[in-house]
């Protein structure tokens, strides 16, 4: 099958972990961001196909609205993923909605901003999937540039770049 590319590994991204050296519960919110933003640019790289595969023959009113609608989509989604986990973050790792009478203001555990960040992560890998699997349906990966983006080289040196903090490839390891 020349000219078609080879389908995605969707579980890459989860041969990837801290460094011994670096395994603290900042590091460990650091990983949490890494990831969560490796799934947003996938995120971001399924809005912009969808936006491109738009019927080009339609009059310019019709297809400017359903590109708007592409657009109010995104950005609808990416104010749920933001609000909703901090919700359950705050739910998990705070006195915001403890029964108990106190003069405390909210008081937020260490475990909030990493586990909202993974959260965060979970939410930007479904809907990545959930807009590829559209695509899948609309071209089939044949008339749109590549589907995923993530490169594991790039997602290496970021973390050390980008978050300060060092990866390991567990397959290599594990090949060891």
């Amino acid at each position: 099958m020349a000219g078609r590319r080879a389908k995605p590994n969707r579980h890459i991204f989860y041969t990837y972990s801290l460094d011994d050296s670096t395994s603290s519960n900042m590091h460990m919110k650091l990983y949490n961001a890494a990831r969560a933003d490796a799934w947003l640019a996938e995120v971001e790289h399924g809005y912009s196909l969808l936006r491109s595969v738009v019927n080009p023959t339609m009059d310019p009113e019709s297809k400017n609205a359903y590109l708007e609608q592409i657009d109010r989509s995104r950005e609808s989604f990416l104010l749920y993923a933001e609000e909703s986990t901090y919700l359950e973050a705050a739910a998990a790792s705070s006195n915001m909605f403890t029964t108990e009478e106190s003069d405390y203001s909210v008081i937020f555990g260490s475990a909030f901003g990493g586990y909202r960040l993974w959260l965060q992560g979970n939410l930007y890998r479904a809907e990545a999937f959930r807009l590829y699997s559209m695509l899948k349906y609309i071209c089939n990966f044949e008339n749109c540039s590549n589907a995923f983006v993530f490169d594991p080289d790039s997602f290496l040196t970021s973390a050390i770049e980008n978050y300060d903090i060092v990866l390991i490839d567990c397959r290599v390891q594990n090949s060891q």
